[in-house]
């Protein structure tokens, strides 16, 4: 299986812990769909 790497981009300046678990738990939904279609 391939592996799929996400990067997340943060703006410049030190981003809010919000915004940084915002990130994060978008790109676990996003691997959580990927992995729906690769199935």
């Amino acid at each position: 299986m391939r592996k799929v790497k996400f990067y997340i981009v943060l703006p410049e300046g030190m981003p809010n812990e919000n915004d940084a678990k915002k990130a994060l738990e978008i790109a676990g939904n996003i691997r959580k769909r990927i992995r729906e279609i690769i199935k």
